[in-house]
């Protein structure tokens, strides 16, 4: 499974590599304002409309559309939502209650220079980590794993790679935030398919996996 995938982990494990060292020069409010800086119209439309890819109805409703035609793909990608949303949720609830949006971060001065794009609802609380990013990797992810061509899964890995991206364009979280909804999503992925798909554990579940193209 693992060499399978190798071009994701490697192209992966870079781009957190490189996080973390940007994560230990800057610290978060620096990296959201110079990220906040690159705003274009472009960014702004594409982030504007592309976050929503990491809303979990998006991962139900991918999954649901899929069931018809592919039965192990649909039941990862859901099973890989629930349980990694379930956990981030935990996490950002009773654990990290206390941690605020990027938002409340910003003095008086900093807020004047900040850009906003037209139409997007600020979130205040529940910062740590990001729900969006932990479900955009946890369907992307699913989807690598089904995929054969290394063309796909980079496609499939930058595609997440942004909707984690607009996370912060947007001010609605912290990098570390996104940072670790990635491991989150990814991990679980990788842990729902070794399982459900790896170990056969799908066989003894009362789902008809029996189509074509499943």
């Amino acid at each position: 499974m693992l060499l399978n995938n190798s071009i994701f982990l490697y192209l992966y494990l870079l781009i957190l590599s490189v996080l973390i060292y940007f994560q230990i020069q800057y610290n978060q409010i620096q990296i959201s304002l110079w990220v906040n800086s690159l705003h274009s119209n472009f960014l702004d439309i594409t982030s504007k409309y592309g976050t929503y890819a990491g809303d979990g109805l998006f991962s139900v409703f991918i999954s649901l559309l899929l069931f018809r035609f592919n039965k192990k793909l649909a039941v990862c990608i859901m099973l890989s939502y629930l349980i990694s949303a379930g956990f981030t949720q935990l996490l950002k609830h009773l654990i990290f209650h206390e941690l605020t949006r990027p938002i409340l971060h910003l003095d008086a001065g900093t807020l004047k220079s900040i850009h906003f794009v037209d139409g997007v609802e600020l979130n205040y609380q529940n910062s740590f980590p990001s729900g969006h990013a932990t479900s955009a990797f946890a369907l992307l992810s699913t989807f690598v794993l089904f995929m054969k061509s290394d063309y796909l899964k980079v496609f499939f890995l930058f595609l997440a790679s942004y909707i984690a991206f607009t996370r912060v364009y947007l001010l609605q979280h912290f990098l570390i935030d996104v940072f670790t909804g990635s491991l989150i999503g990814t991990l679980t992925a990788f842990l729902v398919y070794y399982f459900l798909i790896r170990k056969n554990v799908y066989s003894r579940l009362k789902i008809p996996f029996n189509d074509k193209n499943s």
